[in-house]
C-alpha cells in the first residue's frame, strides 16, 4: 500500500481531481503521513515494531529498537534520548533484562518545522527471572 505522499508522487491521485498538464495539484502536509513511533526488543525471533509500546524477553544484552511506522520521506527526527545519534527514522539503544525505556523523537519537515512529537516505550524482561 503507497503512502497518500508517494501516490500523489507517482500519479495515482487519492481520488481527487488529477492535476491538469501545467498545473500543480496542493497537498496539504497534514494530508501527507508523518507515521508513528513503534518499537521492539532486538531478539531471535522476527522482530517487528508494534506502535508505541513493546515488551521482550531476552537474557543478557540486546538493544530497544525504536522506529518511524510509515514514515514518508523528507522528514528528520529529533531523538530526546543522546544513544541515538542520528536524524534518521531508526534508534538502537543497548539494554539489558530488567530496563523500561521510553523514548520520544520530535519530526521536522524539510523547512524545519515541528510536524509531530511522537514517543514509545519498550520493556525489557529476563528470559530467567534471578
Amino acid at each position: 500500500m503507497l503512502s497518500a505522499g508517494v501516490a500523489l508522487w507517482l500519479g495515482a491521485g487519492c481520488g481527487g481531481p488529477e492535476p491538469q498538464e501545467g498545473n500543480v495539484l496542493a497537498t496539504d502536509e497534514a494530508a501527507l503521513t508523518v507515521g508513528t513511533l513503534g518499537c521492539y526488543v532486538d531478539t531471535d525471533a522476527q522482530d517487528v515494531p508494534t506502535p508505541n509500546r513493546c515488551n521482550g524477553y531476552y537474557d543478557g544484552w540486546t538493544y530497544l529498537v525504536y522506529e518511524m511506522i510509515g514514515a514518508g520521506p523528507g522528514y528528520t527526527y529529533q531523538w530526546s534520548d543522546s544513544r541515538c545519534a542520528t536524524t534518521g527514522p531508526v534508534c538502537a539503544i543497548q539494554a539489558r533484562a530488567t530496563t523500561r525505556l521510553t523514548v520520544s523523537v520530535t519530526i521536522r519537515n524539510a523547512a524545519g518545522t515541528v510536524v509531530s512529537t511522537q514517543s514509545a516505550q519498550a520493556v525489557l524482561w529476563p528470559v530467567n527471572p534471578p
